[in-house]
């Protein structure tokens, strides 16, 4: 984590307490508390500095970061809105790959919220937490997902989730008091250490990173701006696939059986691959033998790929998952199960950060934590059952008409000769 530094000055000028946190790793931090009974909203902004270099490493599934360090403009543009519109702003940062810088305020009256909205600085503002970029006054659906999860207070018990992907940073401050068991079966095959590895963390930390929780906060990082979908339910992490510097990410059929092999021990409920990849006979009887114990597996789809020529292949216990922006008319009609999800969301990142990702794979955790609150919502269905819940939902949240999210780059599925990024 780097050097915290007080913006004393910022603060006596907006009269605020405020916080930057870098989404990609930790910069300048100072935080206002959150009230527990407000329900904050998130103000998006453009970063209008130049271009940055690009100096990360992208994983797959989704867009590299950008050099990027705190600018006090952007500080003084957050102040300048607060002081227009009377705002109360408890936190802010920049999202570094998508060039925009966010801030946190308490909800406004009806008439303030509608001015802001149409304010030129203002790109968007939705609700905090969600799992797009987009407004949620042009894309509702993302405020169905939310109900969708918020609806019941009911926890996520007596699901278990188990991850192939790259590997994860461990030591996470939102993964503190998670389920979270981990296995390696990658080892020295990747030319940095797992725990700065990318997108294994952000698919994980989509569905499992805890809420924040002040009163057990000793090392005084920044927590609670990712609360997991679905945080409660038991998680497995397998390393099955690792970062490469200067690419994204690498899977081969040993690492992949390996881990595959350890998903059947474990005998998860339901496997998140978000990768994807050509038909591999090991890799296939693996996943069928999942099926046949009764894990759902859930896959990112590539629809570059022939649908009977991948993996994993169809099956009654795999379900396909792609992104908003993949329109269903555009779909191959032999295809047997496709399920539509945000393609975007804010997620974890590497040294105790934060990050935008997007793509086909980030909306494959999405659709795996639908299907574990189905689940322990409903112990009683069969997988069959599930699914068929799984389909009506999203059939109903995602309909043809839904537009993409706006200014989202192609976005990289893990998906290769080797099951690697797609170049």
């Amino acid at each position: 984590m780097k050097p915290l530094r007080r913006w004393t000055t910022y603060m006596m000028l907006a009269g605020l307490s405020l916080m930057m946190s870098a989404c990609s790793s930790m910069t300048t931090t100072e935080k206002a508390a959150i009230p527990t009974d407000v329900k904050p909203l998130l103000v998006v902004i453009k970063d209008s500095r130049g271009e940055q270099k690009r100096h990360a490493i992208p994983g797959p599934g989704y867009q590299p970061t950008m050099a990027y360090q705190n600018d006090p403009a952007l500080a003084r543009l957050t102040a300048k809105i607060a002081r227009h519109y009377q705002l109360t702003v408890f936190q802010q940062w920049p999202i570094r790959s998508l060039r925009l810088h966010c801030f946190l305020i308490a909800p406004p009256q009806a008439a303030t919220l509608e001015k802001l909205e149409n304010d030129p600085d203002v790109l968007w503002v939705q609700p905090f937490n969600e799992y797009s970029v987009q407004s949620s006054k042009k894309y509702p659906q993302y405020d169905e997902i939310k109900r969708y999860f918020d609806h019941s207070h009911q926890e996520v018990a007596d699901v278990s989730v188990a991850v192939i992907d790259t590997g994860l940073d461990r030591e996470h401050p939102a993964l503190q008091g998670s389920e979270l068991s981990y296995f390696d079966f990658v080892g020295e095959r990747s030319d940095m250490p797992s725990h700065q590895e990318k997108h294994g963390l952000a698919v994980t930390g989509l569905m499992a990173a805890q809420p924040a929780d002040p009163t057990n906060n000793q090392s005084g990082a920044v927590t609670g701006l990712v609360t997991g979908l679905i945080y409660q339910a038991d998680f497995y992490h397998l390393r099955g696939c690792w970062q490469v510097s200067g690419g994204g990410g690498r899977c081969n059929t040993l690492t992949l059986a390996l881990a595959l092999d350890k998903a059947a021990e474990l005998q998860p409920d339901i496997l998140n691959l978000s990768l994807t990849g050509p038909e591999d006979r090991v890799l296939t009887a693996l996943s069928q033998h999942l099926q046949q114990q009764g894990t759902l597996i859930i896959s990112a789809y590539d629809e570059h790929r022939a649908a009977q020529q991948r993996f994993p292949a169809p099956g009654d216990g795999v379900l396909y998952i792609s992104g908003v922006s993949t329109k269903l008319s555009e779909l191959p009609q032999r295809h047997p199960s496709i399920i539509r999800a945000p393609m975007s969301a804010l997620s974890l990142a590497p040294d105790q950060g934060y990050d935008v990702i997007s793509g086909h794979s980030i909306a494959t955790p999405h659709i795996s934590a639908v299907a574990a609150r189905v689940m322990s919502l409903h112990p009683e269905l069969n997988r069959n059952q599930v699914v068929k819940k799984i389909r009506h939902w999203s059939g109903k949240y995602f309909s043809e008409q839904e537009q993409p999210p706006p200014q989202q780059q192609p976005h990289k599925t893990l998906t290769h000769k080797r099951y690697s990024d797609e170049e």
